[in-house]
């Protein structure tokens, strides 16, 4: 039963008052950049973009090749220039990312993976355009259509013939905006987040090696540190035991049992996911029970991605751990301050020329074990660890937030890009 004052299209029930076109009935341009790449000139002005270029709500220039003047005005001239207000989409490789483009100050053409979208000023306003393309209904719809087997892409013949929810310009305008408060709310919220990333990696590296106050200090093999401080091999302060892999002929389960099982997979730097975690079968948990980490432990994966340290949640402690990733425990010294000390350059660049060619590096048990660690006062670790998950608590509570809107704005998206909710 619809409701009054709504119809039933082949993109979904929307007002009566709403059409359903296609895309290339209320634009005026649809195209693509340049099917090939002009030849990269030193130190021009002139810049020529592909998808990877397309960060956040605008082209990162920053990255992006010089060509030259004669290029640009060649390339120009076949029509592989955005205009201020065009709508650029990726199609080829990545696919759905869009952009409003705004910097018409800088001189930029575009390479054949990103279409042009020039909108119909009497139709079809640009921001609803980029908006609505974002939405994951109109994603869907694009991906059923993508071809090419390597390379996924969707062709300009597909994105013409793309049907979209088309309302007054003025209710465009209106969803437009509210969309991109939104945005501007994320926006915001991710700049937060990286100038914490940028402070906790200037406070890793200054407290981890000049410690808190002090003006003393001495050279050791890591460096210069103040003169209190002693250097012990990790294998001192802690025992740095393997983790195990199922017997041979036994899968890991997704029904729970009493026997969760923590892979690098779920390892992110400082602690264990807990959205996909696997599970022992009951009928094999006594043959790796040895191999179980705590919640007074660490892990470091060893095998595939290197060097992921973090702690144990306490809905896992007592879970087995992988054979890519190695436990350190009875650990005689602040926990927190180890784990930073672990995930700290000097260390971690370490780990890296640990780096083997063959298919999936490998850390070795011993190596770990040598590890140099600077090592302040009791009072200092604790000092030093509080002031470093401060800023981390800092950049999770910042993460949430950005969850949050993002979730604000898919609700918003599905409401208003329906109409279910009306702007005028």
């Amino acid at each position: 039963m619809l409701k009054e004052g709504y119809k039933k299209t082949e993109v979904g029930v929307i007002p009566e008052d709403w059409e359903v076109v296609k895309l290339s009935d209320c634009t005026e341009k649809i195209t693509d950049g340049s099917h090939s790449s002009p030849v990269p000139v030193e130190g021009s002005n002139y810049k020529i973009c592909t998808v990877a270029n397309m960060k956040g709500n605008s082209l990162d220039l920053s990255s992006s090749a010089n060509i030259s003047e004669e290029d640009f005005e060649k390339l120009t001239k076949n029509g592989c220039g955005p205009e201020y207000g065009d709508v650029l989409l990726s199609k080829d490789g990545t696919i759905g990312k869009t952009i409003l483009f705004e910097q018409s100050n800088e001189n930029v053409v575009l390479l054949s993976s990103i279409a042009i979208l020039r909108p119909s000023s009497i139709k079809l306003n640009g921001k609803y355009l980029n908006q609505y393309l974002r939405d994951s209904r109109t994603l869907t719809r694009m991906t059923n259509t993508k071809t090419g087997s390597a390379i996924k892409r969707i062709v300009l013949r597909d994105i013409k013939d793309l049907k979209i929810v088309l309302p007054c310009l003025k209710e465009q305008e209106k969803i437009a905006e509210i969309l991109s408060t939104v945005d501007c709310q994320i926006d915001d919220t991710e700049k937060l987040i990286e100038k914490c990333r940028v402070l906790k990696k200037g406070l890793m590296q200054r407290l981890l090696t000049k410690g808190i106050g002090h003006t003393e200090f001495k050279k050791t093999e890591v460096g210069e540190i103040p003169v209190g401080w002693e250097v012990k091999k990790l294998e001192e302060i802690c025992s740095v035991k393997g983790g195990k892999r199922l017997p041979k002929g036994y899968q890991l389960l997704d029904e729970k049992t009493d026997n969760p099982y923590i892979r690098v997979a779920d390892m992110y730097e400082g602690g264990v996911k807990l959205d996909d975690i696997k599970y022992v079968p009951s009928e094999v948990a006594d043959k790796i029970k040895s191999y179980k980490i705590a919640k007074e432990d660490l892990f470091i994966s060893v095998a595939g991605t290197l060097g992921i340290v973090g702690m144990v949640p306490e809905e896992l402690d007592g879970a087995n751990l992988t054979e890519n990733a190695d436990k350190l425990c009875d650990i005689k010294i602040n926990k927190e301050f180890l784990m930073r000390v672990l995930q700290s350059k000097s260390i971690q660049n370490i780990i890296e020329s640990e780096k083997t060619t063959s298919a999936q590096p490998k850390l070795a048990l011993t190596r770990i074990r040598e590890f140099s660690i600077p090592i302040p006062s009791d009072e200092e670790q604790e000092r030093i660890a509080d002031i470093l998950t401060s800023v981390d608590n800092e950049i999770v509570e910042y993460e949430n937030k950005k969850q949050r809107l993002q979730e604000l704005k898919k609700g918003l998206m599905q409401q208003l890009l329906t109409g279910k909710i009306r702007t005028i």
